[in-house]
């Protein structure tokens, strides 16, 4: 997609995006929204800051955006890159069970000022019986990643308070159809 695209789907005159408010934008990410979110980032002229691993170097490369962001590694256990405006994790918590989340999330609570944001990207588990294809991957997560699993949206709500956040939106990741939801929280 050329440049010229990404500026036509960026910020749509009468909708303003959350991202496009932001002076730096540090993100957490992992794969594919990874890549595009830099791309629409780097074609808003917004500063940029991935901490993440040895692989985010390839990935923007591919993406050609390597020049166009700052790349530094950590472990986000034991710390999270301070200023950021908006902090996002993308596939990352439903890795981790409880313990393991909150510690992530504290992290990013204590990185960040009283006005940034966190967004999760991840998918929320329906309610009951609901069928879902988010209840498949639950089933996957729960067989193949000790701790790891997806959650429900009381259950995100409760993990962000334990981690210092208050949910303030839920919205959909994709225009398309996607199981995956951006959950925006704030510092409490």
């Amino acid at each position: 997609m050329s440049t010229e695209e990404h500026k036509a789907m960026a910020r749509p005159a009468d909708a303003p995006s959350p991202v496009a408010l932001a002076e730096q934008l540090q993100d957490l990410l992992l794969g594919y929204l990874r890549t595009q979110l830099l791309q629409v980032a780097a074609t808003l002229g917004l500063a940029d800051l991935l901490a993440d691993g040895p692989r985010a170097v390839d990935d923007l490369a591919a993406a050609g955006v390597a020049d166009q962001v700052e790349v530094v590694g950590g472990d986000f256990f034991a710390a999270v890159p301070t200023g950021g405006d908006y902090y996002m994790l993308s596939s990352v918590l439903h890795d981790w069970g409880d313990d393991r989340a909150t510690a992530i999330l504290v992290q990013c609570r204590r990185a960040m000022g009283p006005g940034a944001r966190l967004l999760l990207v991840e998918q929320v588990l329906a309610p009951g019986n609901t069928p879902s294809p988010v209840k498949s991957t639950d089933i996957m997560m729960l067989l193949t990643n000790a701790g790891g699993r997806e959650r429900s949206l009381a259950e995100w709500e409760s993990l962000l308070e334990v981690g210092g956040f208050a949910l303030a939106r839920r919205m959909a990741a994709a225009a398309t159809p996607s199981s995956y939801e951006v959950l925006e929280a704030v510092p409490r």
